[in-house]
């Protein structure tokens, strides 16, 4: 499959994002060069999905209340 058949995405908890500084998160961002982030609905918090906001040029999906 070639790049040009999909999208990449990132999916990422926000306990995990709260520990990175700026600087680790923007380096996740880059090595892993998503076209999407999409944060998991477990410990979801708008603080953190704020700061991923900020810190990526695309958008960010963030799964908010109840399944």
């Amino acid at each position: 499959m070639s790049d040009e058949d999909g999208v990449e995405l990132l999916a990422l908890r926000c306990d995990v994002v709260a520990d990175l500084d700026g600087t680790a998160l923007r380096d996740a961002l880059e090595y892993f060069d998503p076209d999407l982030v999409y944060v998991v609905r477990e410990s979801s918090d708008v603080r953190v999905v704020s700061r991923l906001r900020r810190a990526f040029d695309g958008p960010v999906v963030s799964a908010g209340g109840p399944a």
